[in-house]
């Protein structure tokens, strides 16, 4: 049965908002990171925290673009957007939601989870890296350029750095459609070779259907592929 939950608008600190969903009652629950694609933190991404605390996480969705939401056909202001993004003050304003949230009486931010799609899988990548133990488990749907071999058209680089992939503790589910034109498999098997090389926990899948399969507002989903995925990302977060 969902739960019952509440949303609302947060203030991580002024100017910087985020989206919260929890569970209503006293008992605490986990906190999910949720992290939007290039469109921004649309309806869309509202509905997924809403979802993740149906089922019994408290959610929250640090607004990076700051108020800006493009249309899923207006792929190169989304993409003008995106990449003038600053990845420390991306980590700052996560770090700030989770810090704002601590004394609620809901949420326990010492069992702490993310999830990103597109861009943001490769944020929640990235995010458990800088964070380390902070974050206790990262899900990244279809995340572009976690691994790229030279500096992707956004200017963005490898995350499998020697100091990230060393100050990474999380367990990682990646998953990706089999379909998808825009991650080759190669950078999946760049991604599997460095996180074994490192002795990490990880848990890499393929899905039938192209990129943004999991997105249920585009052409690009598949209900199936999604519904098997969302179950593994909930079964990744038991560990919370």
């Amino acid at each position: 049965m969902a739960n019952e939950i509440h949303t609302t608008w947060i203030e991580p600190v002024p100017s910087r908002r985020a989206f919260y969903a929890h569970p209503i009652g006293a008992t605490k629950r986990p906190l999910i990171i949720v992290v939007f694609e290039v469109f921004g933190l649309n309806e869309h991404f509202q509905s997924v925290a809403t979802q993740i605390a149906q089922n019994g996480y408290c959610a929250v969705v640090p607004d990076l673009f700051d108020g800006k939401v493009f249309s899923y056909t207006d792929i190169q202001g989304a993409m003008d957007t995106a990449k003038n993004l600053d990845s420390g003050v991306i980590i700052q304003h996560i770090t700030q939601s989770i810090d704002h949230l601590t004394n609620q009486p809901e949420v326990d931010t010492s069992r702490c989870g993310i999830i990103g799609f597109c861009m943001g899988g490769r944020i929640s990548f990235m995010a458990a890296c800088k964070l380390g133990a902070r974050i206790k488990s990262a899900v990244c749907f279809y995340g572009g350029s976690i691994a790229p071999v030279a500096p992707d058209r956004m200017g963005r680089t490898s995350l499998l750095t020697e100091e990230n992939l060393t100050n990474l503790t999380a367990p990682l589910f990646l998953a990706y459609g089999s379909q998808d034109t825009h991650i080759p498999p190669e950078e999946h098997a760049r991604i599997v070779e460095a996180l074994g090389r490192h002795k990490k926990r990880y848990t890499l899948a393929l899905f039938d259907g192209p990129h943004a399969f999991a997105s249920d507002r585009r052409e690009s989903y598949r209900p199936e592929a999604a519904k098997q995925a969302w179950k593994m990302a909930y079964e990744h977060f038991e560990i919370l």
